[in-house]
This record gives structure tokens, sequence and C-alpha cells, in this order.
């Protein structure tokens, strides 16, 4: 597989996936004490989500709440397919890395009888998502490498917003967007594409959110010519906002106003659903060999 995919796998996993180990609720026939561990990733984009399947194997559910959009969970359950795939993205975590490292550990068990130990590293994974993200925290990246901008659009497909719309006054505003509540990711994006962010406060039960944007159009222009060749579900919204970029200085409204409604009906839950073939009769669940 090449080493594009499994970045951009890991960047996708550090944004929206989650590694677990879990114990199932007991059972009148259960006896003994098990432990499970989880890989799973969730999205509203469907063709994300297949596309996981197709590449790593799996299978997905579709969960169609009563309010709000349709969303999907891709799940790797075999023993040999996640093994596989945390073996292959483990050197491109930067955020779950620890995580995912605790999971290997427990995968190594199969067919041990160790509940001392699945225990342990059950605690410690759940310990590590509980860490809280320090300001001393930092991530490693290099420009001038590929694989970093594979998994920058893995996080962007994730986490990530490119958006575009048509003011009245006849100026285009758009954005290369995106929010996670882990400062060191924040900074991470920072050091190596330029931009600012801003904070939201924590409330209530929810936790500090960060959100780092694009403003000056070179930052953007370049930024999008290094991370266009690996996004998958923004790539369409990549490139044409790239063809805006490049017309700024232009004096075509018509063209602008042409260029950023293509880009909102890309955004649109609507389209998309049209567009990667999200309808009732779609499968809940696919399985794979």
């Amino acid at each position: 597989m090449k080493e594009h995919t499994l970045a951009y796998a890991a960047g996708l996993m550090d944004a929206e996936g989650c590694f677990s180990i879990y114990k199932p609720k007991p059972t009148s026939d259960r006896t003994t004490t098990s432990y499970q561990a989880r890989i799973v990733l969730s999205s509203v984009e469907l063709s994300l989500i297949k596309w996981l399947v197709e590449t790593f194997g799996g299978f997905y559910t579709t969960h169609r709440p009563k309010k709000g959009r349709v969303w999907y969970q891709w799940n790797i359950n075999s023993h040999k397919a996640a093994t596989k795939f945390l073996s292959g993205i483990l050197s491109y975590l930067r955020i779950k890395k620890a995580e995912a490292e605790v999971l290997e550990e427990f995968y190594a068990l199969h067919g041990q009888i160790d509940p001392e130990r699945r225990q342990y590293l059950m605690d410690t994974i759940r310990s590590l998502k509980n860490r809280v993200c320090v300001t001393t925290d930092t991530l490693d990246g290099d420009i001038n490498d590929k694989l970093t901008h594979a998994y920058v659009a893995g996080i962007m497909d994730g986490e990530g917003c490119i958006s575009a719309a048509f003011s009245p006054t006849g100026k285009p505003i758009y954005r290369i967007r995106m929010g996670n509540n882990n400062f060191s990711l924040i900074k991470f994006f920072v050091s190596l594409y330029g931009g600012w962010f801003h904070t939201t406060l924590a409330h209530d039960n929810t936790k500090e959110f960060y959100t780092w944007e694009l403003t000056k159009q070179k930052q953007r222009e370049a930024f999008l010519l290094q991370v266009l060749p690996y996004l998958r579900t923004k790539n369409p919204q990549a490139e044409i906002l790239l063809e805006l970029v490049r017309h700024s200085k232009e004096r075509n409204p018509e063209l602008k106003k042409s260029l950023c409604d293509r880009i909102r009906l890309l955004n649109s839950p609507k389209i998309q659903s049209v567009l990667m073939g999200d309808h009732e009769c779609a499968p809940v669940e696919i399985l794979t060999a």
C-alpha cells in the first residue's frame, strides 16, 4: 500500500477516529470477563466510509437520527485486518499514536488468557483519552514532506471546511478552516501553513475548542496546491477554490459568483446525498471478506 494512503488514513483517524478497549455487558450465559478492541471512524461522508471499507476491510453501519444528518460508522473488527491497519498507520499518527500503541499491545495478547493485563491496557487507553492537551505539546511536521501534506489532507477531510459565498456587495468570501479541541494540532497547522486561530472557551460539558483559518491569498494558494493531490471528499471544493483564488484580482463577478455557487452546492448536504448515493434504499451494512 502506498505511503501517502497510510498517512492520509492516519490523519482521518486523528481527526474523527477512535481506538478503544471495552468490556461487553455481562449476559446470563457469560461466566468470564471478556475484553474487546474497537477501531471505528464516524463521518457524514458516505464515499469516505466506503473507501475505508474497500481499502482496509471491515464494514459500516448507517445511522439515521430523527434530527440532523445521516451519518455512518466504519468498524474494523477482525484481528488480522485490525493489526494490519494499525501497523500501517502507526508511524504517521500524531494525536492518537499512544492510544494506537496500547491497542497494538492488546492485539498482541490474542489467544492468551490474561485478564489483568487486558484490564490494565483498557484503563491505560481510557486515561490517554482523558489527558488534557497542554500548550507545551508539539507535533512534528515538514513543509517539504509530501506525507505530511497527505496526513493534513486526512485531517481536512475529517475536520476541515473549504467554503465560499458571494456577498451582496459583489465580493467573494471564501474560507479554509479546521476545528479541533487539540491545541497541539492547531499549532501544527499554523507552524506549517501560517494563518491564525481563535478559541471557543469551554462551557457546561464541552471542551475548549480551537479553529484555524487561512486569510492571506498566497497562503491559501500554497496550502491548496500542497494538500489537493491527497484530498478525497473535499477535492472538488479545493480545485474550485484554487481557481477562485487565482482569479481574485480579476474583475469578473459573474465567474466568481459561478465558482462560489459551485462550492456552495458541493457543500450542501442535499447535493452530497445525491452525489454519494445516500438513499433510503442504501444498504445499512456492508461486509467484506
